[in-house]
């Protein structure tokens, strides 16, 4: 994740494949900003609707390159992007409640 941090951007480019995938919660927990497909949000919904901060998702080919473009060209990042949806990417905070429901049924 710290080599993440330092990339102008980190690229989940999925475009195929089912479920939530580890690719895309690493890099949302990265600091860097984000480009992603709209497959590779997929289990992520509630992470970006607290906090999209630094996260483009795009539709098309056409657009993942244009959102690289502009992550090369956009001024040089002095802090972490995305600092509450860090913190909820942690396994205690994603596994929560899968524990609580396990919990229920002893």
């Amino acid at each position: 994740i710290d080599l993440m941090y330092h990339s102008l951007a980190v690229l989940v480019p999925i475009t195929i494949g089912q479920g939530s995938n580890l690719k895309t919660a690493d890099a949302l927990a990265s600091g860097a900003p984000v480009i992603l497909t709209e497959r590779a949000v997929r289990g992520y919904e509630d992470v970006l609707d607290a906090d999209s901060e630094g996260v483009t998702v795009v539709e098309s080919i056409t657009e993942f390159r244009a959102a690289m473009r502009a992550a090369v060209e956009a001024p040089t990042r002095t802090s972490p992007v995305g600092v509450p949806r860090r913190q909820m990417l942690t396994w205690d905070q994603r596994l929560q409640p899968f524990l609580e429901l396990v919990t229920s049924l002893v």
